[in-house]
């Protein structure tokens, strides 16, 4: 999943604090959660920041355990954090 947030929006915001939202919020739909990082990375020639988040998502009709790979990329224009997940451990 990749979604792209215009930096004019947040004025001030650091690429540090909007990683730490964006997992808030996940983090706040799940239970069972632990979390590892941050790794530092470069992609594509601009600063990233990724996050392991692991813990049970409960859906409709049964819990789910996932493994969320969140990773924050910073440009001049946009702040995207782009999220894989899967059922099973990375």
């Amino acid at each position: 999943m990749s979604s792209s947030e215009n930096k004019a929006d947040f004025p001030g915001m650091t690429l540090e604090r909007y990683s730490a939202i964006v997992r808030e919020k996940m983090a706040s739909k799940m239970s069972s959660v632990q979390q590892s990082g941050p790794t530092e990375l470069q992609l594509d020639g601009h600063r990233a920041i990724q996050y392991q988040i692991n813990g049970v998502y409960q859906g409709r009709q049964a819990a789910v355990e996932a493994a969320y790979l969140h990773t924050c990329t910073e440009d001049s224009g946009a702040v995207p954090p782009n999220q894989a997940w899967t059922s099973e451990p990375f």
